[in-house]
């Protein structure tokens, strides 16, 4: 860290906040990309019953409340509906039952994969579900044209699975948030 992360950081903690998690950066060159061997599927979400799938497991994972598991429904069902999106969502099953989601997203130009968001439900942890799931998404954009993959990835969780799959990390970002509770944010009433 340079000193002017350490001064940045000592101001945000006189000002109420405590670090929270970290991320790194990550990028890939896409050369050589192997279709996933995995006892689950992976299909792209394209239905409204994908679109149930794919936002029933996020909320299951996440703890959505249910404003936030309906917005999610609509703004995945107005995206997927788009004609000039650059993008979407995967899901994982294991057999009818959705256990995992992703999203990703391309450049304006199609040669980035943006990956920007996935869970596994915690019983499917550690089952390649999450590296399936990428190494998909990167067999893919190889196929589309794309020559490199970016992403953020949680510290300890996804961050090592993904530098197996050939990701070097090329920045961190740490997340603060305010250490006295939500009324810092504006979201009590």
């Amino acid at each position: 860290m340079n000193h002017e992360s350490d001064r940045f950081e000592r101001v945000l903690t006189h000002h109420g906040m405590k670090h929270f998690d970290t991320y790194s950066g990550l990028a890939k060159i896409l050369d050589y990309e192997y279709e996933p061997v995995s006892a689950y599927t992976f299909r792209e979400v394209s239905t409204v019953e994908d679109v149930m799938a794919h936002v029933q497991v996020a909320t299951e994972i996440w703890n959505y409340n249910e404003t936030a598991r309906k917005a999610a429904f609509q703004e995945r069902m107005n995206y997927i509906k788009f004609s000039d999106r650059r993008g979407g969502y995967m899901i994982a099953l294991d057999g009818d039952k959705s256990i995992g989601y992703s999203n990703y997203r391309y450049s304006a130009d199609g040669r980035v994969l943006y990956l920007n968001g996935a869970g596994v439900l915690p019983t499917y942890q550690g089952k390649g579900i999450y590296r399936g799931m990428v190494a998909k998404r990167l067999v893919e954009a190889k196929k589309r044209g794309c020559k490199v993959a970016v992403m953020q990835a949680r510290k300890g969780t996804s961050e090592p699975i993904v530098k197996k799959l050939g990701f070097s990390e090329y920045a961190v970002f740490k997340q603060y948030i305010y250490d006295k509770g939500e009324e810092k944010f504006g979201l009590t009433e």
